[in-house]
């Protein structure tokens, strides 16, 4: 089965389902916008029904795609569940390296493409996604911000052995140039085939608030609750969707609860990228509340959808949104200011919103970075 394989996709994702996670999504686009390539996936699965260590086939983005699941995600073992999701796939990608074959992959964490050069040389492409002080920083949930000189070290060798380094996030791209000056800095894109066509936007009528994401600290989903809060206060007729799933969920509910909004939010679940561009259709703006982003497809996404966006600064490394024309950008994380801006955004033209995204289809985008590292 793998020996028709010419390019693997490596990462913690578990394709049998859906993910509100951003890597998920770009490797889902890549998959799909790349038909001439012959992909494989290696990853994770929930599924108890799948075997571990065993090629299958299974359908992603409406291709049969090869995959190899290497550990068991979100594991209900008491002790298997303190183990990071990354860790567990290192160690599965260790034990079963003979069935890796030796062709070109998609490293999509700093060590995974360690491990692959371990295994095998420098026949990756590594990705990075968030900019690393956002990683290792307080607000962070990942493993790696308790061993922020392990990461360096293991990243450093990861980006000087790769055959080619996509970096999607601007900002940190002055220091890593200091290890790959051939960097490639990309934005993440939409799926055209995705995009519903929005109702222009009114500064009357029901406030349609859409926050999108995994529930976090990251993305600290409990500043939307308290913007929300702060626009209930003040007599906004708002109603809020969050689309998304986390460890943070019960203290969000708690927090609605203790705040008498239960009848202002809806909670859908994960869900789909076709069911969050047909929300983003329905909404009035998308708040993002992020302590550190890479490139957000949810930014992009917005903007293709003509849907206004209010995000914290932090929120919009890649400078997508300009203040007045296709949302606002808040530089405090106080939910009364937020609040004044989600106001004041409702007011700006899809037409603006779709133009700050020109040119980012995943159709224009997708094929330059899969030409990467190829020989």
């Amino acid at each position: 089965m793998n020996n028709d394989i010419n390019l693997l996709m490596v990462d913690q994702i578990d394709p049998l389902t859906v993910s509100p996670n951003g890597i998920d999504t770009v490797i889902r686009g890549l998959i799909k916008h790349s038909a001439a390539e012959r992909i494989g996936i290696i990853g994770s699965t929930s599924s108890l029904s799948t075997r571990i260590g065993d090629w299958t086939v299974i359908e992603v983005e409406g291709r049969q795609v090869p995959f190899l699941p290497v550990s068991r995600a979100r594991s209900t073992h008491r002790l298997l569940a303190r183990v990071p999701d990354s860790m567990r796939l290192t160690f599965g990608l260790l034990r079963f390296r003979n069935r890796i074959p030796r062709v070109r992959a998609h490293a999509h964490r700093v060590e995974i493409g360690f491990v692959f050069w371990v295994l095998r040389g420098a026949e990756y492409v590594q990705f990075i996604h968030n900019d690393s002080s956002g990683l290792l920083g307080a607000e962070s949930d990942s493993l790696w911000r308790r061993f922020a000189i392990a990461y360096r070290w293991i990243e450093d060798r990861a980006l000087r052995k790769a055959s080619a380094v996509v970096l999607f996030n601007k900002s940190d791209a002055n220091r890593l140039r200091a290890i790959r000056s051939d960097l490639v800095v990309a934005t993440t894109w939409y799926d055209p085939s995705l995009v519903y066509t929005r109702a222009p936007g009114n500064s009357s009528g029901i406030l349609k608030l859409c926050w999108v994401g995994r529930f976090e600290s990251q993305k600290d989903p409990v500043l939307a609750v308290h913007t929300l809060a702060s626009l209930v206060e003040r007599g906004a007729d708002v109603r809020m969707t969050f689309i998304g799933s986390g460890s943070m969920l019960s203290e969000m509910q708690s927090d609605i609860r203790d705040r008498g909004l239960s009848d202002y939010c809806t909670f859908t679940g994960p869900v789909s990228r076709a069911r969050v561009l047909e929300e983003m259709a329905r909404h009035t703006v998308l708040l993002v509340t992020s302590h550190y982003e890479g490139s957000p497809t949810v930014l992009v996404e917005a903007g293709a959808s003509g849907l206004p966006v209010v995000a914290t600064f932090e929120s919009d490394p890649d400078q997508l949104v300009t203040n007045y024309e296709n949302g606002l950008i808040v530089d405090t994380r106080d939910p009364d200011a937020l609040a004044d801006a989600v106001i004041a955004a409702r007011s700006c033209e899809s037409a603006a919103c779709r133009d700050a995204v020109s040119g980012r289809s995943g159709e224009e985008l997708v094929p330059r970075i899969l030409a990467l590292g190829r020989r």
